[in-house]
């Protein structure tokens, strides 16, 4: 029964032998341990994205190997056996090889795949006593190895040099696996100190695990900052020893004293061209501040000769590419006060303070304006001489030991500094062209540390640095500054008739430890790009969510988001189209709350959406005075595009900008400079999303631009383009100065020109914005001749004329009655013509007053109950007049009063409660010479709101809003009333 039992015991361990050798085999070939990697290993490269050598999985294949070859023996012998016996007999021998190959296998094995999981020194170290590493975790080196590691990035070489008291470099920390110590002379290579050993093991002490070697799992070593990142063969270490000591003469063998200066071994080490240079010493004037300090500069003069010294050859030509990084001193002092060379400001040289485990300055840090970064240097767990350690315990409940001093904080910074410079190239491939200077080395240091409460200055201009007074060193983040973030994934929730509501993944915390910010953009085509829409910024980067509202229904709209970093770089998302419900939308004329002049191409000056009823001035916009000096210009007519969007036109008669601005008045872009000042813009209502725009006075071109401010084509057409309608079949219709009406079809990506003819009107010229009827019919106005021309849509001939209507409104009316009568407002009376023919519908006179002759009149407005209000104005008095005409049976419903006023009237709106709003102007542009008033049906008033003097005409947006374009002073605005 035992020999049973034993046997069962032998088979399933041969089996699991078998299965670890095949996942073994797996393993090599695939150049990683696919189960048996680190968490942070998603990217399955060769050795393990820099994990242990293959070689210590070769041993437990050759056991696994050797014990499958014994269990076949054993079967063959165990069925021979049986062929003669009944008995379960067989080779006691073979029982036991079995058993002892089995377990070496299982321990070696186990072993082996411990070893995959660590793959630095520092990792073993730590899994011994969290508090030795603690300095070095403080600064996320392991984090930013792991960075660097697992994103497949190709490290160049790099040379460091160290200025100190030399290095033991035959310590275990430098050999198997060897590091590189260059140029170094001999005597630099010996340490009685122990100072520069400390020092260099924290630069570059080996990492046995991440070269293909083992360690137990008690073993002292660490690794240095650089040897995570390089290869022991990637880097030098160029170390100089400076100060007192002894040669032994190879002729006399009698050891001379020599005194090494750290100029000169400052020199020295600079003939080796190193990109990095680490100064772990500090020198200040001797007072009662520094008593304790054995060296200190004695006279003035012993100060000012340092100085120099220092400044010359840091500032030489040939070191200007060198980055210099000093520990700041251990006085306790502001380093403002004297201290060589940390108070030096200069572009290439980096002061380092110290912190302790809890990121605290140290009592002895020197600090102030010119301490540019901190980092650990106290209790930090550093090499000594004769294979030892300095290490850091804990002692009731107190840290002594380790190594303590800006010394150890000055490498921590010089070894990811050289990592920086190291990846030069790979961060050339997200910025083409960048150079790792001294400059941006130490920009990026700064900039990516993390901010820390100090008692005092340590550092600033830090990540997300408000109130702290310290920055402390953040490798990991300092090492992705400059590549591009990781992307997340977005994806569509639901969506309304209005509204789209989409989710995305969080961008992972590990590839961008310097989160700026989520941007999503929006388009209403694909390839969605930062030059789209951008509708929402989140800096939390745990807001996953976010509903786009205020959107047409029934409409597709393409989304992408962009995940930005700190150094300004972005990655993408995917794209995704998300289409909002088919509910028809409120306003029958399209997608734009008020999309040209007048509202819509009939110009009923009638808004499907509420007006406000009381009156505040919700903000102004001031044109910038680049675009309109003083007293030189004017600003156009508003006009509301989706999304509440205003678009304003402003300038002079040579230079000019459309601006469009966020219903809050903050602008959302604003056009390129164009030839002269914009006339009112119209928006296409089919959600094509471009505005056309004509230019004033000498502009001769018609503008395109998209819902980005971007110009899509421009069309010449040949002079002053006096209006710009567009139709509901998305034709364009223009006016220009010289009487020429135009026919234009728009596209994204050009215009056509239908036709273009010159309407018969002498020497009197036509100014006034095509009007379009329900048959598509086109009617302009000549308004000193009294003309009116109706044209056919397809080839801009005659379809009929009438004359002789003496001083009228330039601006058509088009009824939204069964016939769709053509209203004109002329000097005395409001009259109505059929749009098949031109004869008279009706001809209602005005109660009293005429037509303002100041200023081109205002148009009629047609009410949402189908009356029509006319301004007049009674010239005797000065009094505006607001008559309400009834079409259907051709009368006066009422007349009233708006006030006094001697300049201009603007043309009234009403919204879809029946409100009517009016704005006129005193003569002068004098402050508050402008009014605003409301009225409802029964001509109650509801407000009025003083302005300065209204230079255009009004609109009205969907939330409410009242757009009118002013003038102030000298100031030319755009104001936003409403509740």
């Amino acid at each position: 029964m035992k020999n049973k039992v034993l046997t069962w015991i032998i088979f399933v361990s041969a089996i699991s032998m078998a299965v670890i050798t095949v996942a073994n085999v797996v393993r090599i070939l695939l150049g990683c341990y696919p189960s048996f990697c680190s968490p942070e290993d998603r990217i399955c490269t060769t050795d393990c994205a820099g994990g242990p050598s293959p070689n210590l999985f070769v041993f437990p294949i050759i056991l696994g190997i050797i014990d499958v070859g014994l269990w076949a023996a054993f079967v063959y012998l165990r069925f021979k056996e049986r062929g003669r016996s009944n008995k379960s007999s067989y080779p006691r021998t073979i029982n036991i090889i079995l058993g002892v190959f089995s377990t070496a296998t299982v321990v070696v094995t186990l072993t082996a795949l411990a070893q995959a999981v660590i793959r630095f020194d520092l990792e073993n170290l730590r899994s011994q006593d969290e508090l030795v590493t603690k300095a070095y975790d403080n600064i996320k080196i392991q984090e930013a190895w792991n960075f660097v590691l697992n994103s497949g990035i190709t490290s160049s070489p790099i040379s460091v040099g160290i200025v100190d008291t030399g290095v033991d470099s035959f310590h275990q920390e430098f050999n198997n696996p060897k590091v590189n110590f260059g140029a170094s002379s001999a005597v630099s290579l010996f340490d009685r100190d122990g100072h520069g050993t400390a020092v260099t093991g924290i630069i570059g002490a080996n990492n046995v695990l991440g070269s293909g070697g083992s360690l137990p799992s008690n073993s002292p070593q660490m690794n240095g900052i650089i040897s995570g990142a390089l290869k022991e063969n990637q880097y030098k270490l160029e170390v100089e020893r400076y100060g007192v000591i002894e040669v032994v003469s190879v002729a006399t063998t009698t050891a001379v004293v020599q005194s090494i200066s750290v100029f000169t071994a400052l020199e020295s080490v600079l003939r080796r061209n190193p990109s990095v240079v680490n100064m772990s010493f500090a020198g200040a004037k001797c007072s009662a501040l520094n008593s304790g300090e054995k060296v200190c500069y004695k006279t003035d003069a012993e100060f000012i000769d340092a100085f120099a010294q220092y400044v010359k050859i840091f500032n030489a030509e040939e070191n200007k590419d060198t980055l210099f990084i000093a520990g700041a001193g251990n006085d306790d002092i502001d380093t403002a006060f004297n201290v060589l060379p940390a108070s030096l400001d200069l572009p290439n040289l980096i002061a380092a303070g110290a912190t302790d485990l809890d990121d605290n300055r140290t009592g002895f840090s020197n600090f102030g304006s010119r301490v540019h970064v901190a980092a650990p240097g106290k209790s930090v767990y550093t090499p000594k001489p004769d294979d030892d350690y300095n290490k850091p315990r804990d002692v009731l409940g107190f840290v002594i030991g380790g190594s303590d001093g800006t010394s150890f904080s000055a490498p921590m910074v010089t070894g990811v500094a050289a990592i920086l410079k190291s990846l030069e190239l790979e961060y050339q491939k997200s910025t083409p062209g960048l150079l790792m200077t001294p400059e941006r080395i130490k920009e990026i240091l700064v900039a990516s540390a993390d901010p820390i409460s100090t008692d005092e200055l340590l550092g600033q201009g830090c990540f997300n640095q408000t109130t702290e007074k310290g920055c402390r060193l953040n490798a990991h983040r300092a090492v992705a500054w400059l590549f591009p973030p990781a992307s997340s994934t977005l994806s569509f929730v639901t969506s309304t008739s209005n509204s789209i509501t989409l989710n995305w993944t969080k961008s992972d915390d590990f590839q961008n430890p310097d989160f700026d910010s989520y941007k999503l953009f929006r388009s209403t085509s694909s390839l969605v790009t930062q030059s789209s829409t951008l509708i929402q910024t989140l800096t939390n980067p745990s807001i996953l969510t976010f509903t786009d509202t205020n959107l047409t229904p029934n409409t597709v709209f393409f989304y992408k988001l962009f995940t930005f970093d700190e150094a300004g770089l972005s990655s993408e998302s995917n794209e995704i189209s998300a289409t909002t419900l088919g509910v028809p939308p409120p306003p029958p004329t399209g997608i734009s709350p008020w999309p040209q002049f007048q509202h819509d191409e009939r110009h009923t000056g009638q808004s499907p959406f509420l007006g406000p009823t009381t009156s505040t001035v919700k903000w102004t916009f001031a044109i910038p005075t680049s675009t309109i000096p003083a007293f030189s210009g004017f600003v156009e007519t508003p006009v509301v595009g989706p999304n509440d969007t205003i678009y304003v036109g402003a300038g002079t008669q040579s230079r000019g900008r459309l601006f469009a601005l966020n219903p809050d008045g903050s602008v959302k872009w604003q056009s390129a400079q164009l030839p002269a000042a914009p006339t009112a813009p119209a928006i296409l209502t089919d959600g094509m999303a471009f505005i056309a725009v004509g230019t004033e006075d000498f502009g001769t071109t018609l503008f395109a631009f998209d819902d980005n401010g971007n110009t899509l084509w421009t069309f010449p057409v040949g002079n002053r383009v006096d209006f710009v309608t567009a139709a509901p079949d998305h034709t364009l219709y223009l006016t220009t100065e010289n009487s020429v009406l135009l026919s234009l079809t728009p596209t994204s990506t050009g215009v056509t020109e239908n036709w273009r003819v010159m309407l018969p009107v002498g020497i009197v010229l036509v100014n006034s914005p095509p009007a379009v009827g329900f048959d598509g019919t086109v009617y302009v106005i000549n308004q000193v001749g009294g003309v009116l021309f109706a044209r056919n849509p397809h080839d801009g001939s005659a379809k009929w004329t009438r004359t002789g209507l003496g001083s009228v409104s330039p601006v058509v009316l088009v009824l939204g009655d069964a016939t769709g009568t053509v209203v004109v407002a002329t000097a005395n009376r409001l009259k109505g013509f059929h749009p098949s023919t031109g004869a008279d519908v009706f001809t209602v006179p005005y109660p009293t007053g005429t037509l303002s002759s100041l200023f081109p009149a205002p148009p009629p407005v047609l009410l949402a109950d189908g009356t029509i209000g006319v301004l007049a104005r009674r010239v005797s008095t000065n009094e505006g007049l607001l008559h309400r005409i009834n079409p259907q049976t051709a009368t006066s419903v009422s007349s009233i009063s708006i006030g006094s006023f001697t300049g201009r009237m603007s043309a009234p709106v009403t919204d879809a409660a029946n409100t009517l709003y009016v704005a006129f102007s005193q003569m002068n542009v004098v402050p508050g010479g402008g009014r605003i008033k409301a009225f409802d049906l029964a001509n109650t008033l509801l407000f009025e709101q003083s302005t300065d003097f209204i230079t255009e005409n009004l609109a009205l947006g969907s939330n409410g809003t009242l757009y009118a374009p002013v003038i102030s002073s000298s100031t030319f605005m755009l104001w936003a009333i409403g509740e």
